[in-house]
């Protein structure tokens, strides 16, 4: 039979295909509400009997033949009338279907609610026979139960076997409790786990179950799959699930078994700006990415060709830069450029200074004569002209040039001569 799993209060649990047996007996139980009296009379419970063994109704037939007996009336009175319960329990006939049982129960509704149940009680006081009527008042409760055999549970009128991992107690399935077992079908008991081995859970339909178990430990800034707290074996495998912004430790696993020590969620780290002369060998990191504790980023720089750098989340919650070093080659051709700018502007500056200077044009000097043993005057050759700036500035303006080139050109020999000495002063520089 396919059962809703669990049935309902009182009714238990079973499994959803569960198999059905017979029952052992059937019990119709109620209340009937008469008038005509407002107290209990002796005899009214065989009244009650004798009006339905009367009946020519074939459905009250299993009271003759014995498969049913009435049983267990009792009465109750109050200002309105009498209520008699009854118990109406078919223990032998026909059992595999409740047909009996609901026949009887439907005539005898019938009867009641049509007022047509009377019972006559006789009673004697002081010699004087007297004989109270009572009716039915039209009320009537009735409710038809499967009586079932040890190992199984009751569900109106059929009886189904408990489940393994079940035992019947007063008619109804219930679970084993945990740390018991029942690995059989229509167990009345469970068997309790040996030693210090525990069930996961209620319900246990093998000793197999029985095992050692395992606590989901807690992680901060995670949550945990099992949920923490639970109980499980410890074979079970837990994942461990980081909050937003926190990761495990870089090449740690986020799942492992219940019993291993649970990784820790630590808070990433931010890269804040990455050089534009950076490059990746994989995936491009840039100033949205996060890396996880641990997590090492490879790159080199165009500025320093064969030349690897790394930065490495050493610190959790840390922001890093990834940079590119300056290239010394550059260094070198700018400070040579900025020297050679510095010695032309001070070219062009003597030379505008030379240029705007006064100039006084006057009668120069006599020479002095100079005359011979014999008298005679001696003619001096002539001096061989300077060129002037305001004559010939081109060539004025070579000759400084021509100074200062040697100069730079001593400098030069001087720097390349020991590169080394160099290289580490203007490093030192930078």
């Amino acid at each position: 039979i396919n059962a809703e799993w669990p049935l309902g209060p009182g009714l238990g649990t079973f499994a959803n295909c569960a198999e059905k047996v017979t029952p052992t007996s059937y019990l119709l139980s109620g209340s009937i509400g008469f008038s005509g009296a407002t107290a209990c009379i002796d005899g009214t419970a065989a009244a009650l009997v004798t009006a339905i063994t009367n009946s020519n109704a074939s459905a009250y037939n299993c009271i003759d033949s014995g498969h049913c007996t009435m049983s267990g009336i009792t009465c109750s009175s109050a200002s309105s009338g009498l209520t008699l319960s009854y118990k109406v329990n078919q223990t032998s006939g026909d059992l595999t279907s409740s047909t009996t049982i609901d026949d009887f129960e439907t005539q005898l509704k019938s009867d009641a609610s049509g007022m047509s149940l009377t019972l006559s009680i006789a009673s004697s006081r002081k010699k004087r026979q007297s004989t109270t009527t009572l009716t039915t008042d039209g009320t009537i409760t009735a409710t038809s139960v499967a009586g079932c055999a040890d190992g199984s549970g009751y569900v109106g009128t059929s009886c189904i076997e408990c489940a393994a991992g079940q035992y019947e107690t007063g008619s109804v399935c219930t679970d084993c409790a945990a740390n018991y077992y029942s690995n059989s079908t229509g167990s009345t008991s469970c068997t309790a786990c040996s030693g210090s081995l525990k069930t996961i859970t209620t319900g246990s339909d093998s000793e197999t179950d029985c095992t050692v178990l395992c606590n989901v430990a807690s992680v901060d800034n995670a949550l945990r799959a099992p949920s923490e707290g639970y109980n499980v074996s410890t074979g079970t495998v837990v994942s461990t699930i980081c909050d937003t912004g926190y990761s495990v430790q870089e090449s740690a696993a986020s799942t492992g078994m219940c019993n291993a020590t649970a990784p820790s969620c630590y808070s990433k780290c931010s890269v804040t700006s990455v050089d534009a002369r950076a490059e990746f060998e994989t995936t491009a990191v840039t100033s949205a990415t996060e890396l996880s504790y641990l997590q090492t980023v490879a790159y080199t720089c165009t500025s320093a060709e064969g030349e690897a750098f790394s930065v490495t989340c050493a610190v959790a919650g840390t922001a890093y830069s990834l940079t590119c070093p300056t290239s010394y080659v550059a260094v070198i051709a700018g400070v040579i450029t900025a020297f050679i700018v510095l010695i032309i502007a001070a070219v062009v500056y003597k030379v505008v200074q030379i240029r705007n200077r006064p100039i006084h044009v006057g009668t120069p000097p006599p020479l002095p004569t100079r005359r011979t043993a014999k008298g005679k005057p001696v003619v001096l050759p002539p001096t061989e002209a300077t060129p002037d700036l305001m004559d010939d500035p081109a060539a004025a303006l070579g000759n400084v040039t021509a100074g200062f080139g040697e100069g730079l050109g001593d400098a030069t020999d001087t720097l390349f001569s020991a590169p080394t000495k160099a290289f580490d002063n203007i490093k030192s520089m930078v």
